[in-house]
């Protein structure tokens, strides 16, 4: 499953993560979307290796209220996946 994680998230563009996150009822703006980009990118592994222990309230600055919500929500969805 890790497998897939990485070769999708390798080939992930931020059109890509706009239109996911759209299609989820997210409409993130620029800074978001670039924040979620470059955050997803960089730190991917360490979420995936220890997926309880990331803590996204520590984020909560970089995105709207409404939007927090649902990534939020997103998470701990895809959260029990892994």
């Amino acid at each position: 499953m890790n497998f897939l994680i990485e070769r999708m998230i390798s080939n992930l563009t931020m059109e890509d993560l706009a239109l996911h996150a759209h299609k989820q009822g997210i409409n993130l703006s620029e800074p978001e979307l670039v924040f979620s980009y470059n955050f997803i990118k960089s730190n991917y592994h360490e979420v995936i290796k220890n997926p309880a222990n990331f803590d996204f309230q520590n984020y909560a600055g970089y995105y709207s209220e409404e939007n927090f919500i649902k990534i939020n929500n997103l998470i701990n969805k895809y959260r029990h996946l892994l």
